[in-house]
């Protein structure tokens, strides 16, 4: 039998090479011998939503909701209770939950990135664009949170803000291939519009 520290190396080598299969028979066998590890639970959990497995995922969140005494793990179960409610099609609980994982942790833009997504599904593109400017003003996730505003952008038609948008990105990642195709794309479009 290996050692907890191979199966560690085991498990981040699998999610480094997204071989769920083999991470998820990894955490449940850590999780035999660690059951009160609410971080890897969530962890578990995050893997059983990629799978599809979203039955054992709720009891695997279940579970670490129950253990939930560290402040710091609440944000990461959250986001994970939101994307497994988006799965099931629950978009306005999946937002609540996003939101909520942001307010507990202000500093992390990601979960304003994924309530904008589900607000963009929902139809309300005006709270999602607030949403990833919110998300662009954070060091961590202004390169996604301009890029998700450029995508927003385009699917309202404002093409020339959009483009301006994607040159932000370009500017805090300089070579970003899939920026620097929308904005080839966006300047066939604007020069279309001049026409």
């Amino acid at each position: 039998m290996a050692s907890r520290d191979e199966l560690y190396e085991a498990l981040s080598l699998a999610e480094e090479n997204d071989q769920l299969a083999t991470a998820r028979v990894l955490y449940e066998e850590i999780l035999q011998d660690d059951p009160e590890n609410g971080a890897l639970q969530i962890l578990h959990a995050a893997n059983l939503i990629e799978l599809g497995d979203l039955a054992t995922a709720e009891e695997v969140l279940g579970s670490a909701g129950d253990l939930l005494e560290e402040d710091e793990i609440r944000p990461g179960y959250l986001v994970q209770r939101g994307n497994l409610a988006r799965e099931r099609g629950a978009l306005e609980e999946a937002e609540a939950h996003f939101r909520e994982a942001h307010k507990l942790n202000k500093e992390d833009g990601d979960p304003l990135i994924l309530a904008a997504s589900v607000a963009a599904a929902r139809g309300e593109l005006a709270k999602a664009e607030y949403l990833v400017r919110e998300a662009a003003k954070l060091p961590e996730t202004a390169e996604e949170g301009y890029f998700q505003l450029g995508n927003i952008l385009v699917s309202q038609q404002r093409y020339e803000e959009a483009y301006e948008t994607f040159s932000k990105v370009l500017e805090l990642a300089p070579g970003n291939e899939l920026a620097e195709e929308w904005q080839e794309d966006l300047a066939q479009v604007l020069e279309l519009k001049e026409e």
